[in-house]
């Protein structure tokens, strides 16, 4: 009850606030007021169009320009791989140039060599006493020394490019193998390290003459693997042969990493050009050879771009004649069975018979020190002898594992013999 008589107290004062607040709007018609907010509504709308059509021109108009930009850019571009262009073709020009000369200057230095020649023996025919009916011939060009065909003038870019090996693919087949060595069994290692204790391999590494050894693993064929325990022995002798302080050259090629299909170096033609290029690398950076010098091929056709493959041994054998004298030219070759399958039966041979004709020439003046490997046994060189062969079938040692341990003590008692 008391509630109620509070409510019914309240009701006077809400009545008179409500008419308070509707005296605010008694002059107002309802009609009017919203005419008010539908032209207020209109001017709004009217307001927010205009600013979306401003809107949507500058976007137009910024999205222009950018377009411009794009195409001004696009041309700019265009204009500038234009002009790399001609100046690569300027620069192919000139390089075309330089070779030119260069050869005009051999081939004129050929003619002048050899016309000087010429002139000179027809000069000394002239004083040669002839017999009065010999007198009317003595004009003929019969009688002049026959003409010699010319020298075909390389340089070493040019062998490089007739090549194609890649410069640095034989000490990246090296760092690979040591970096495998690490994980191979020990026994094995030191099994394949006792070559070094051989005295044929002891006679070819330190003997001041050329040589030849070939050392067989006589491992299972079925176990062996294209990385096996002697070429990791041989790719630490090639690192230990470029560190010793005398003066030689190392060429290494691994065979059993180049034995697959698709490898552009596989077989005895891909062994030769990798010896070629690497030579030809050795030499230029030992300032044996100029860069760019051209080198005389007496051999070699003019149309010299397809070589065959008796032309790339005697290369090889023309490259190692370049070699000052005095030098040790030291050529590892590991894993050389790979390579003795029927379809290269003759390339195996004319390689071998280039290697040969290195070694028995005396008149050349590096000695050329060749050492061939096999994980298992090479069935294709019977012509070696007895001192030219090694065998690890009953060479097994225990203790010393470490491949580098064996060529320090190989060179010492070496050292201590020549002492």
């Amino acid at each position: 009850m008391e509630l109620l008589q509070q409510i019914l107290d309240l009701v006077p004062i809400i009545l008179s606030l409500v008419g308070k607040a509707m005296s605010s709007f008694k002059n107002f018609d309802i009609d009017d007021l919203l005419a008010a907010v539908r032209s207020s509504s209109d001017k709004v709308r009217a307001c927010a169009e205009g600013m979306m059509d401003n809107i949507i021109v500058v976007t137009h108009q910024t999205t222009q320009n950018i377009h411009n930009i794009m195409q001004q850019t696009e041309d700019e571009v265009g204009e500038l791989r234009g002009k790399i262009e001609e100046i690569l073709h300027h620069q192919k020009s000139f390089q075309l140039t330089l070779d030119s000369i260069s050869g005009k200057n051999n081939l004129l230095s050929f003619l002048m060599e050899w016309l000087s020649k010429f002139f000179q023996a027809c000069y000394m025919y002239r004083l040669t006493p002839q017999e009065p009916g010999e007198r009317e011939e003595e004009k003929s060009p019969k009688q002049c020394p026959p003409v010699c065909e010319p020298a075909t003038p390389v340089t070493p870019r040019q062998l490089l490019r007739l090549m194609n090996v890649h410069h640095l693919g034989a000490l990246d087949d090296e760092h690979h193998i040591i970096r495998r060595g690490h994980s191979m069994n020990s026994d094995a290692i030191s099994h394949a390290a006792s070559m070094f204790q051989t005295s044929q391999v002891q006679q070819l590494l330190h003997s001041p003459k050329s040589g030849v050894v070939l050392v067989n693993g006589c491992t299972d064929r079925s176990q062996h693997t294209k990385i096996s325990p002697i070429t990791y022995v041989c790719a630490t002798l090639t690192q230990a042969l470029r560190r010793s302080p005398d003066r030689n050259v190392v060429l290494v090629f691994f065979c059993g990493k180049h034995s697959t299909s698709n490898d552009d170096l596989m077989g005895p033609q891909g062994l030769m050009r990798s010896l070629v290029a690497h030579l030809v690398l050795t030499l230029v950076q030992n300032a044996y050879i100029s860069d760019s010098a051209p080198i005389q091929f007496s051999f070699l056709q003019r149309d010299f771009e397809e070589l065959s493959f008796k032309d790339i041994c005697q290369l090889f054998y023309r490259l190692v004649e370049l070699v000052p004298k005095g030098i040790t030219l030291h050529c590892v070759v590991d894993g050389i069975s790979y390579y003795e399958k029927p379809v290269w039966r003759g390339d195996y041979d004319l390689m071998m018979e280039c290697f040969d004709s290195i070694i028995t020439n005396e008149a050349m003046g590096v000695i050329f020190k060749l050492l061939l490997t096999s994980p298992t046994t090479s069935r294709w060189l019977p012509s070696l002898m007895p001192h030219q062969r090694v065998s690890l079938r009953n060479l097994r040692r225990k203790g010393t594992t470490d491949p580098e341990i064996y060529l320090q003590a190989a060179f010492e008692n070496t050292a201590m013999q020549q002492d």
